[in-house]
C-alpha cells in the first residue's frame, strides 16, 4: 500500500481545484488512482507528482494574485488601469474546454472591485486586445480564431 503521508501531501496539494464547485478531494480518489500501479512503484509515482504538483499547481490564489497585478500593470494599462480595462476588448474566443470562461470570470470579480468596471462592458473593436486564458502553448486558439475573422 502506498505511503499514507505521500497520497494525503497529493490529496491536500489539489485541493483547492475548483474549491467551491465540488467537494475538496480526500486521500480516496488518490488511492484509487495510485492502485492501479504496481505497489512497487507507488511511492516513487507520489513523490514524483508532488514534486510535479509543489512546481507547477497554480492555487486559485496564486491566480487572484496575478489578476489583480495584471488589472492594474503600469506598461500594460499605460498608467490608467480604469480607462484602459473600459476601452480594451478582452477576447473572449476559446472554442474548445471552459478554462478561458473560467479566467475570464476571475478577471471579472478583480476588474470589478479593484477598478468598478464590468468585464463585458468593452468595445468589441478596441485597438487594444486582451487574450486571457490558463496557458497559451501555442497560440492555437488566438490564431485560429483570427484567420477565422478575416476569412
Amino acid at each position: 500500500m502506498a505511503s499514507k503521508k505521500l497520497v494525503q501531501n497529493i490529496a491536500s496539494r489539489i485541493g483547492d481545484y475548483r474549491k467551491g464547485e465540488i467537494t475538496p478531494p480526500d486521500s480516496d480518489p488518490v488511492n484509487t488512482w495510485i492502485s492501479q500501479f504496481e505497489l512497487a512503484v507507488q511511492d516513487s509515482i507520489l513523490q514524483e507528482l508532488g514534486h510535479v504538483l509543489e512546481r507547477t499547481f497554480v492555487t486559485r490564489d496564486k491566480v487572484n494574485r496575478f489578476l489583480k497585478e495584471i488589472s492594474s500593470h503600469e506598461q500594460l494599462t499605460k498608467g490608467n488601469p480604469k480607462k484602459f480595462w473600459e476601452e480594451a476588448t478582452i477576447l473572449n474566443i476559446q472554442q474548445a474546454g471552459s478554462s478561458q470562461e473560467e479566467m475570464l470570470h476571475i478577471f471579472g470579480e478583480v476588474l470589478k472591485k479593484k477598478h468598478g468596471i464590468d468585464i463585458s462592458s468593452g468595445p468589441d473593436d478596441s485597438q487594444d486586445a486582451v487574450y486571457i486564458d490558463d496557458v497559451v502553448c501555442s497560440g492555437g486558439h488566438v490564431s485560429d480564431w483570427v484567420f477565422a475573422s478575416f476569412r
